[in-house]
């Protein structure tokens, strides 16, 4: 006997633990999903068939026990100049998706890059180029949807031919779709590359309340923005320097940062970020003997230098990792 198939939760359903990481808008059949960076919103269109796969790979709706433990753990940075005169860190980020689109090991990237338009708007990318990498190196603190471009890389890369670079949330997604077997949206994608992430704020609350507001900043004239013991700190095109304690800008949160139990990216084959490390260099966690490959390729052929993690460092990201679990859980 046949059943009467109910709609199923559609985005809305995780509210405010939307973490915009854009991975509904690409499985969904029927193109029923639109996302808003501007607007930091998702929402459903009258198109929707209530198929409920959306809610499926939802990390916001299905949480994940646990991750993967650093297998090796290391602090690095970059040889490459012209990486160095743009990256957040280390720039090892920029350095591994440099090497796998010029070793063959990749033929694209998808990245978080920024709008050619509007200030400091994030858009993601798919790069093909170093030149592409470079455009798109340094961090973002409002999200970009860098899985909504799943599907159209799905047509254009095939099996193992990509590099997915996300937040903690993003990689989290991914691991879901990987493990609902949804290939031709997983198929693409080699190797995963995580960011650690605290927080993130709204595109309208960072711009307007926090650097027009608190700093006195005119968003076209910044050149960096960066999290730093404890400070947030916005590079000016001039090379002044502007901060404010993050402790103050909890308020100003996104509501999934509030409830996300995940400070290194612990579904990602190699995890970077700069806790732990000194200024210029990047910690490197390698999560899977796959990541652990590719890193140990990338520093021996002259993308990085690299050297183990202090102890210390790896217990500092420990106590850190925790802390957050326990504000999300």
């Amino acid at each position: 006997m046949m059943t009467e198939r109910r709609p199923q939760p559609a985005p809305e359903a995780a509210g405010d633990s939307c973490c915009l990481c854009g991975a509904c808008f690409s499985v969904c059949p029927t193109s029923s999903i639109k996302i808003d960076i501007r607007e930091d919103s998702v929402s459903v269109l009258p198109s929707c068939t209530g198929c409920g796969l959306c809610a499926r790979i939802c990390p916001a709706i299905n949480r994940l026990p646990g991750g993967l433990k650093p297998l090796e753990a290391y602090t690095a940075r970059t040889k490459l100049d012209d990486v160095r005169e743009v990256c957040q860190d280390g720039g090892v980020v920029s350095s591994i998706l440099i090497w796998a689109l010029e070793s063959g090991y990749a033929k694209a990237a998808v990245v978080g890059g920024l709008s050619d338009t509007e200030p400091l708007l994030p858009e993601p990318h798919v790069a093909t180029s170093r030149a592409d990498v470079v455009r798109s190196a340094g961090s973002r603190y409002t999200p970009s949807p860098n899985l909504s471009l799943l599907r159209e890389l799905s047509k254009t890369v095939g099996k193992g031919e990509a590099v997915l670079v996300g937040l903690p949330c993003q990689i989290r997604a991914f691991h879901i779709i990987r493990e609902r077997r949804l290939v031709k949206y997983s198929n693409p994608i080699r190797l995963t590359v995580g960011l650690f992430c605290m927080e993130s704020f709204p595109y309208a609350a960072f711009t307007e309340r926090i650097l027009k507001g608190l700093l006195g900043t005119d968003p076209q004239e910044v050149r960096k923005v960066n999290i730093k013991k404890g400070f947030l700190i916005v590079t000016l095109r001039s090379g002044e320097e502007r901060k404010v304690k993050v402790s103050e800008l909890r308020g100003y949160m996104r509501g999934s940062c509030r409830t996300c139990p995940d400070l290194t990216s612990e579904f990602a084959d190699i995890s970077v970020g700069g806790i732990g490390s000194e200024a210029g260099w990047s910690t490197v966690l390698l999560r899977t003997e796959e990541g652990a490959k590719v890193f140990r390729e990338v520093v021996s052929s002259g993308y990085l230098e690299a050297k183990p993690l202090p102890e210390a460092s790896l217990k500092l990201i420990q106590r850190l990792s925790e802390r957050k679990r326990k504000r999300g859980a």
